[in-house]
């Protein structure tokens, strides 16, 4: 299923995330499967965990209706630092 990103609906499909600064976890690049294209590149702001993962975490956070759900948090392998990612509010007027 489609995800939102800050600044982007990732389609369904696979892609690569990747840290490309190694003492920034919250810099995050996302490329499609193969890594031939860079989709978006996004500033988090950190993020902790009490345990150290031994894989991939990835926490969603539910939307509206009809609108993908967004990915909220990234966690690396073996990391208990990671990603938290932050959406614009909405302000009605």
């Amino acid at each position: 299923q489609p995800i939102q990103v800050p600044g982007e609906v990732l389609p369904a499909g696979s892609y690569v995330f990747m840290q490309p600064l190694p003492n920034d976890p919250t810099l995050v690049r996302i490329f499609n499967a193969d890594q031939t294209h860079l989709i978006t590149t996004i500033q988090g702001i950190p993020d902790y965990r009490m345990e150290t993962p031994d894989k991939t975490i990835l926490q969603f956070e539910e939307r509206p209706n009809g609108q993908p759900e967004a990915l909220k948090a990234w966690f690396y392998p073996g990391y208990n630092s990671g990603a938290e990612f932050v959406y614009p509010t909405s302000t009605e007027r």
